[in-house]
Order: C-alpha cells, then sequence, then structure tokens
C-alpha cells in the first residue's frame, strides 16, 4: 500500500476505493499543490544554487525551509536528502526531505497553505506512515521521534512518534483493505465541500453505486 492511499482513504473512503480498487487512478490532474511541491524540490536540490529560474513564492518557500532545517541541526553532524523513495513491508511512499542528525531522523513534508493550526487525521497519518517507512525500510539506523509538515505561509507542524503510533497506522492499513475487498464502494461522501475540490466528483455521481 502507498502512502498516498492512506491519504485519499482520509479524504474520502470512496476515494480510495475508486482510485486502488476500479482504478480511477488514472485519470487525476496534477494539483496545484504537486506541481508547487515539484518545483520547490526541484529549486532546493539546484547543484548550481541558482534559484534565480524558480517563481519569487517558491524561493520564499526554499529560503523558509532552509531556516527551518538550520534550526533541527544546530550543533549536529547532519546530512539533508530530498524526495527520498522509500519502501518497507506495510508501505511505501516518497518523503520530500529527511534530516538525519547523530540522534534521529526528522521526516518532513512539505505543503502549500495552512488554514488550521489543528492536525488533521490525513496529515498525522501520512506523517506516521513516513517514520516507519524510515525506520523500516533498512535504509537507516536511527530513530524518528518527531515528524514535521513544512507550510509555504511560514508555519510548521509537529506530529510526536512512538510505538502507539505505529499501532495505529496498522490497524489503518487493515481498514483500508477491509473496504477495498467489499464488492462496492462505500456511499457517495455527504460532505459536498469535499465532493467539489475531489478530481473524481464528476464520474463518481455517475455510478450506479
Amino acid at each position: 500500500m502507498r502512502v498516498k492511499d492512506l491519504a485519499d482513504y482520509s479524504y474520502c473512503k470512496r476515494k480510495v476505493y475508486l482510485s486502488k480498487k476500479l482504478g480511477f487512478e488514472l485519470l487525476y490532474t496534477k494539483s496545484d499543490n504537486l506541481k508547487f511541491i515539484e518545483d520547490t524540490i526541484r529549486c532546493i536540490t539546484n547543484t548550481k544554487g541558482d534559484y534565480n529560474n524558480c517563481a519569487d513564492n517558491v524561493r520564499h518557500f526554499v529560503d523558509f525551509i532552509k531556516e527551518e532545517t538550520n534550526k533541527l541541526s544546530e550543533g549536529e553532524n547532519i546530512k539533508v536528502l530530498f524526495n527520498i523513495n522509500l519502501k518497507s513491508n506495510l508501505i511505501s511512499g516518497k518523503i520530500d526531505e529527511l534530516i538525519i542528525t547523530d540522534n534521529e531522523i526528522v521526516p518532513i513534508k512539505f505543503k502549500i497553505g495552512n488554514n488550521s493550526r489543528s492536525i488533521w487525521d490525513s496529515e498525522k497519518i501520512i506523517m506516521i506512515a513516513y517514520s516507519y517507512l524510515v525506520q523500516n525500510s533498512g535504509m537507516f539506523k536511527g530513530k524518528v521521534r518527531t515528524a514535521k509538515i513544512f507550510y509555504a505561509d511560514k508555519t510548521v507542524k509537529t506530529i510526536h512518534i512512538n510505538e502507539l503510533s505505529f499501532k495505529l497506522l496498522k490497524r489503518r492499513i487493515e481498514e483500508v483493505n477491509s473496504v477495498l475487498d467489499k464488492n462496492k464502494p462505500p456511499k457517495i461522501n455527504n460532505q459536498r465541500g469535499k465532493c467539489e475540490a475531489c478530481s473524481f466528483k464528476d464520474f463518481c455521481y455517475s455510478l450506479p453505486y
């Protein structure tokens, strides 16, 4: 299972069914958020250090990422990796940034806006999944204690990680698999605001169930 599937499930159970079980994923259009994050990673990993070709909003976000990364690594022997694909026995996914110090590893996710200071369920489960990947992919020896989301509005959310977090992840994966084992998708979400923002809305409504 992919981290993306967990994110879809948190957003809408029907969405993950349509994507994972019925194969509607190819109909996705690349979101503004995804384009922005790709541009950000491309800009921050520019080996020449030349940001002149990066859009202004991307450059500002890159500056913020560097500032926050330096805070987390002050006085430490540090290694920073970007856009890392990882796979474990349970899940696979791509992590935007990993900050690796002598004491711990911190997975980082980049996102556009932050209209809530609370941590959404989807954010929590995604960062737990990334943390599980770091500790169970076989590529790293360090331990994850916290995972962070860097927002383009220059705010940060911190998710604390422990063994109970990984139990929650395993239960969530079981829930998703249980939904996928059914012959019909879940009912349409009654939160129509979510439906309007979903790329599946047109053919989701047209299904006979």
